[in-house]
């Protein structure tokens, strides 16, 4: 959510109680507190992920304000166990913000890991409570925002995480974020965050068994991608967030032109909630850019928003337009029918002859991409 005001994922206000669990705050704007924030209230959070939210003054991930109501002190409790704050933008404060204005903010975290926002982790002006098993500023340690498993997009930890093992040794709850079946504690120890990274136990050789006929095994994505370049294990293809100054023609080809392996890029289409949720992961973890996708109004259809579909030739069965989205708005560059994924992680359509910083890139690993471009489309 957007909002020109505080509060773009939720707004606790006025001596409210906010208890939240096992949810993900991501791509949220607003002028303080883009993912949450907690005025002269108390919330708490177990288990969650603040990621790629975005505010205008300081508290991206969150903002904790002790205020007042009718000239009386409202003091502020935010407590943090288990939780994930990372890759949230504002000039101050990136990620969590605690902010003593006419009363008491006291901010606690225990088990959680503050780091990788993009410009200051944690900021501070009253009483900050490290309640220990932290992970606070320096490397992350986290994949890109995705689909782990479970209702809710999750940061992994990468191998080599420092908050592998680092967590609460009580941690309070048999599972992570996801719910069952990711256990809390894997390797003895809890980690730190929302996320448990889950071993796979060894075992004993089993014997081999009698050979059967095996079918020719379709493209998989290579074992070792390129910088940027991030797997969705939901639909084993994977994606990428390429920076140039393009029109959706230029990139619609340079996209094309893209190879993994010996599988052949094309603009991202996106085609249900999950993909959805994954892209726009993507489009947090390059700092909240909006870009191209592949979808396109070809010439003659129906205005505003009839005909759209997507160069892959996939059904068009799922949208996610921005409120009023679809327009065809008037403009000096033509008929808005293009597709472009949106700062807020929504859609609009705009010309194709506009020029956009970025596009995804899409590596699907059918044997159709590993060498054919997508079908031409009759364009306006």
């Amino acid at each position: 959510m957007r909002l020109p005001w505080s509060g773009g994922g939720i707004d606790n206000t006025y001596r409210a109680t906010l208890n939240a669990q096992n949810c993900t705050f991501s791509g949220n704007r607003a002028a303080g507190g883009g993912g949450l924030h907690n005025y002269g209230s108390t919330a708490t959070l177990f288990q969650c992920t603040l990621s790629g939210n975005i505010a205008s003054g300081q508290g991206a991930g969150a903002l904790n304000v002790g205020g007042s109501l009718n000239g009386k002190p409202l003091n502020a409790a935010l407590n943090l166990r288990a939780c994930t704050v990372t890759l949230n933008r504002a000039p101050y404060s990136s990620g969590l913000g605690n902010l003593r204005n006419a009363a008491r903010a006291v901010l606690s975290v225990r088990s959680s890991i503050v780091a990788g926002n993009l410009i200051s982790d944690l900021g501070n002006n009253d009483i900050l409570q490290n309640a220990g098993f932290n992970l606070l500023g320096g490397a992350s340690g986290l994949a890109a925002l995705a689909n782990n498993g479970g209702p809710t997009l999750t940061h992994a930890l990468l191998p080599g995480s420092r908050a592998i093992n680092a967590g609460d040794t009580a941690p309070g709850s048999a599972f992570d974020q996801r719910g069952a079946p990711f256990a809390r504690v894997r390797g003895g120890r809890a980690d730190s965050g929302a996320f448990e990274r889950q071993e796979v136990p060894s075992s004993a050789p089993t014997p081999t068994p009698a050979p059967t006929a095996t079918p020719t095994p379709l493209p998989t994505a290579p074992a070792t991608l390129g910088p940027g370049q991030v797997l969705n294990a939901a639909n084993g293809h994977v994606y990428e967030v390429v920076s140039a100054r393009l029109t959706w023609e230029q990139a619609r080809a340079a996209a094309q032109g893209r190879l993994l392996g010996a599988t052949r890029g094309h603009l991202a289409s996106i085609t249900s909630p999950g993909e959805q949720q994954f892209v726009a992961g993507l489009a947090a973890q390059a700092g909240q850019v909006e870009g191209w996708l592949g979808g396109v109004q070809p010439q003659g259809s129906a205005e505003p928003g009839g005909g759209f579909t997507w160069i892959t030739g996939e059904p068009f069965s799922y949208a996610h337009w921005r409120q009023g989205e679809p327009n065809n708005a008037p403009n000096d560059r033509g008929s808005e029918d293009a597709i472009l994924f949106t700062v807020d992680a929504t859609w609009n359509d705009v010309p194709r002859l506009l020029p956009i910083e970025h596009y995804f890139v899409e590596y699907d690993f059918s044997p159709a991409q590993r060498s054919t471009p997508p079908p031409s489309l009759k364009l306006a």
